[in-house]
């Protein structure tokens, strides 16, 4: 596990329970990386999940923020809760490099859910239904943003809208 990845799941651990993100992981059988959802759930919740996730990503234009940064946010359900996890893309990060080629490629997805370890308790793996090229295409029709921009933009969006709100226009 790299430095950044650890970086990720503590900062993720010493979250509040339904806090998500996104990393960079890596099969262990063929060295590929791949993205890779990280969620944190109540302790004993994760093996009581049912394995039903809904997913959406949606991306909302420059024309409504006062920031050029088209933003990217995947919004999940598991199973009958109509709780939302929710996770932002920066496409121009200076962190981590952009995931939407490879989520375009990817036949499966996959969601490490903890509780309070550092080890995921468990991993579930979806078939990959969400619609990135179309994400892919919005952020790339736009110059790069700084990570102010990013903040700014995305603050203003959740003043807008609630998660319910972005869930319902898709």
């Amino acid at each position: 596990m790299d430095d950044t990845k650890l970086t990720t799941v503590n900062l993720l651990l010493e979250s509040d329970v339904g806090t998500a993100a996104w990393e960079w992981g890596t099969s262990s059988d063929t060295g590929e990386t791949y993205p890779i959802f990280l969620l944190k759930v109540f302790p004993g919740e994760a093996n009581t999940l049912i394995p039903l996730i809904h997913i959406k990503a949606i991306t909302i234009a420059p024309r409504f923020l006062t920031e050029p940064v088209a933003l990217v946010i995947v919004l999940y359900s598991i199973g009958d809760s109509d709780y939302l996890y929710e996770t932002w893309i920066n496409h121009y990060s200076i962190e981590l490099p952009s995931p939407f080629v490879k989520l375009v490629e990817m036949e499966k997805l996959h969601f490490a859910i903890y509780e309070e370890s550092p080890t995921p308790q468990r991993i579930i793996t979806i078939n990959n239904s969400a619609n990135w090229q179309t994400a892919l295409t919005s952020v790339s029709q736009y110059q790069s943003w700084s990570m102010e921009a990013f903040s700014t933009a995305k603050a203003t969006c959740c003043q807008k809208y609630s998660k319910q709100q972005l869930w319902q226009l898709c």
